[in-house]
């Protein structure tokens, strides 16, 4: 990974969603989170939504909007603008 110029890991919401379950892949996040420990890498967490997630990866960077609320539905005022500067 070295010779990839990698500076970051993402993990990736599936394995988010295991933290604080039974699941059998909750047992695998701990060995995802020592890479970039050893390899001296940021942390990206992809869909932290919940205390419990977000006190788990306390080293995950970025902003964690799941925790103040469930992604919303685009409005048509958002389409609207959207639609009018061709984004």
């Amino acid at each position: 990974m070295l010779r990839l110029d990698v500076i970051a890991i993402k993990i990736d919401h599936a394995f988010t969603q295991t933290v604080g379950t039974n699941a059998v892949t909750a047992s695998v996040v701990p060995q995802i989170l020592a890479m970039p420990r050893l390899l001296n890498l940021h942390v990206v967490v992809e869909g932290v939504e919940t205390r419990e997630q977000a006190d788990y990866f306390p080293m995950a960077e970025g902003p964690r909007p799941g925790l103040t609320g469930r992604p919303a539905r685009l409005g048509g005022g958002l389409r609207r603008f959207i639609r009018l500067h061709n984004l």
